[in-house]
């Protein structure tokens, strides 16, 4: 099996002439070495598809994705970096169905894209407050259903919050808690006595 040559440059020991002639300790007249550190999109990560009802799971989802490749300012407040703008606008085209590709990969920037396709799917900023003020209420008057689990529930709680933090109204972790423990079932209230302060 042939071995692959590294691409790392080689290190240099203490005292050891660099390639430029210089020591390796900074002492000699050596030229000023700058590697340049480029961010890579993983074509074998998937990325989320975006469809008629999953826009707060996606933006959430591609705002952790977005943040880990360190390219989440490109999208929430713009970028003069050319190739993290790219870099930015790819990973948003690799979010939208075939038929959208061409509509989002023709914006100018990505922070374009991005507010083109929050203002598709969540709209202007009226229907916006009125989408939250809806969620809000539904959030206020959460109950378990019957027959519904723990795990249903909490789900139920999280999606309404994310939903929230989408449009701009985020709830607290304290007020999400507080709504779990009073919305829960008397018997189960119970078994959580031991766990608030006293």
């Amino acid at each position: 099996m042939p071995r692959r040559r590294s691409t790392t440059p080689p290190r240099h020991s203490r005292g050891e002439s660099t390639p430029q002639g210089g020591s390796g300790r900074g002492g000699g007249l050596g030229s000023l070495v700058i590697h340049r550190v480029t961010k890579e999109i993983s074509s074998s990560g998937s990325f989320p598809t975006l469809s008629h009802s999953n826009y707060y799971d996606l933006a959430a989802c591609m705002r952790v994705m977005l943040q880990g490749r360190r390219l989440w300012i490109a999208v929430s407040i713009g970028t003069n970096d050319l190739t993290e703008d790219r870099m930015a606008l790819e990973v948003l085209t690799k979010a939208v169905p075939a038929e959208l590709m061409g509509t989002i990969a023709n914006k100018a920037t990505a922070k374009i894209a991005w507010d083109s396709m929050k203002l598709m799917n969540v709209g202007v900023e009226r229907v916006r407050k009125a989408k939250a003020s809806t969620l809000r209420r539904e959030f206020d008057s959460l109950k378990f259903k019957d027959g519904e689990t723990v795990d249903d529930f909490g789900i139920r709680i999280n999606r309404i919050a994310n939903q929230l933090a989408v449009l701009g109204g985020g709830l607290k972790e304290e007020e999400i808690a507080r709504k779990f423990l009073q919305a829960l079932p008397h018997g189960l209230s119970r078994l959580l006595l031991p766990l608030k302060p006293c």
